[in-house]
């Protein structure tokens, strides 16, 4: 069954078996394809299974064109006598090039998710799939923060210097408060005016002369 995703990259990811042996011989003798041959008892093709899939999804999601992308099972002997491509594997696991299921290019280069991609890239009549590529760029969940202009900047100082100096008043006045409820300042008062009816500074100078003495 091909799906939406297939239908929009072209690029068909085929894990071959018994039930479509003869859909993908159909695709392939069409195509180009890259073919991994492996074995299920093979230690290194177990090693390279991860970093196959990692390519196939990087395939999928980045790239189009239209090729087939295979993996064929080699312990089923079944299998490949019904497959009408070229099986020109010595070893496991084998990574082939093939155009119209004839042999064209074997990989040989360190079995990594970027080298498989880079190989298929170079290849295959592949690329790269730019919309989607904007697309992760360019989503309606993205939110952009507004610049700070030179105008908030001064009102945004204005305003602080503005509630600064409305708390020191503000605690001037408390203080004084508190202090009038003391009886400091009253008392001060009352001294003030004690001192003005006897003259003043003349008085209190002449009190501390006699201080002095």
């Amino acid at each position: 069954m091909t799906t939406n995703s297939q239908l929009k990259s072209e690029i068909s990811v085929i894990p071959v078996d018994m039930n479509n042996i003869d859909t993908v011989n159909d695709l392939m003798l069409e195509k180009h394809a890259l073919v991994k041959f492996f074995h299920p008892d093979c230690g290194h093709c177990r090693i390279l299974e991860p970093e196959w899939k990692k390519m196939c999804y990087e395939l999928k999601k980045n790239y189009k064109g239209d090729v087939v992308i295979a993996a064929v099972d080699c312990s089923q002997q079944d299998l490949l006598n019904r497959m009408k491509i070229d099986k020109n594997f010595r070893a496991f696991p084998t990574i082939s090039h093939l155009h119209k299921g004839k042999h064209q290019h074997d990989f040989q280069d360190e079995r990594i998710k970027d080298k498989l991609v880079e190989y298929a890239a170079s290849r295959l009549p592949i690329k790269k799939n730019l919309n989607k590529i904007v697309e992760t760029f360019v989503t309606p969940s993205i939110t952009v923060s507004p610049r700070i202009t030179s105008t908030n900047k001064s009102a945004k100082k204005s305003a602080k210097k503005s509630a600064k100096k409305s708390a020191k008043k503000s605690a001037k006045k408390s203080a004084k408060k508190s202090a009038k409820k003391r009886g400091g300042y009253r008392t001060h008062k009352k001294r003030r005016k004690y001192t003005l009816k006897r003259g003043g500074y003349r008085y209190q100078t002449t009190r501390n002369k006699k201080g002095n003495k």
